[in-house]
């Protein structure tokens, strides 16, 4: 994550008000300007994932209840697929990456998840050289999801 650490995510929740007034300052200058990137960039995603991404306000807070990871060997391009199953009190999906070509899962063994779940927090987008898309969603604070992908779609459950 280049605008949205777990670093300064712990320190927006700092018992120490100076610290936390510091970190929400540089929160809100990081947040203007990845907003700025993003609207240059997120054209190229799927209008339909943006229309579902926007109307969830970017799933914060959501529940990663589980993660697949596909390879379908008949394809030669780009043949692994990787869902996250996402919810929360009123909605459900499926998060459907297609044509990964890396993808990261970290979760520090001394992550503190809340209420035993997995929290969905904050996400930036990447457009990369070659036209792939980097998605990195940061999770409970101390725990990553990234993923290099060429497609995405959602769908309800």
């Amino acid at each position: 994550m280049k605008y949205f650490t777990s670093d300064l995510w712990i320190k927006i929740n700092s018992c120490n008000r100076n610290e936390r007034d510091l970190a929400e300052e540089q929160w809100d200058k990081n947040d203007s300007i990845y907003a700025a990137y993003f609207s240059e960039i997120k054209n190229k995603l799927p209008v339909n994932f943006l229309n579902t991404y926007f109307d969830c306000q970017g799933f914060h807070d959501y529940s990663i209840k589980d993660i697949y990871i596909s390879n379908h060997e008949k394809q030669n391009d780009s043949p692994i697929s990787l869902t996250i199953n996402v919810g929360n009190h009123k909605n459900s999906f499926s998060i459907i990456y297609q044509g990964v070509k890396k993808y990261n899962i970290f979760i520090p063994s001394t992550s503190n998840w809340m209420n035993s779940n997995m929290l969905w927090g904050y996400t930036e987008f990447e457009l990369l050289n070659d036209g792939l898309f980097k998605q990195n969603t940061l999770c409970d604070m101390d725990s990553e999801i990234e993923i290099v992908f060429r497609n995405v779609e959602v769908k309800n459950n």
